[in-house]
């Protein structure tokens, strides 16, 4: 609403969101803070996934002072400049097929193993999924 008011870009980290649904998944969480970008004249999808890259490689860059203190108490190495591709749907069920990958869903979408198996074949931080 504030776009529309003339504002081009507003920004709201809001307080705790709670699905509904029974969440058996591992990329969806049943709580979580939610961060919503209103950016008026976005033309293009691009745009708006260019500044969302921007926004997390600025957040996990704020992390690096914390790397030391992660890898100790949890024994994992934190990203803090992630590489980060940019591909459809299809492109990735392309590059799962031509890797040998059979697809866990018959549906449109990736299951939670599909897309662990996309990561290790790529070997990307993120990965930006487009026209879904």
């Amino acid at each position: 609403m504030a776009a529309v008011s003339g504002l081009e870009g507003v920004f709201d980290i809001g307080s705790p969101i709670f699905r509904a649904e029974n969440s058996v998944s591992t990329r969806h969480l049943t709580e979580f803070t939610g961060i919503d970008v209103e950016v008026a004249w976005i033309f293009e999808t691009m745009e708006i996934m260019k500044i969302e890259e921007g926004m997390m490689i600025y957040a996990l860059g704020k992390l690096e002072p914390f790397k030391d203190e992660v890898k100790k108490l949890f024994d994992i190495e934190l990203t803090t400049q992630p590489t980060i591709k940019y591909m459809t749907l299809d492109e990735a069920k392309s590059v799962l097929r031509e890797n040998k990958v059979s697809f866990a869903k018959k549906d449109d979408d990736l299951s939670d193993e599909d897309e662990r198996m996309l990561y290790q074949i790529l070997k990307t931080d993120l990965i930006y999924s487009m026209n879904i």
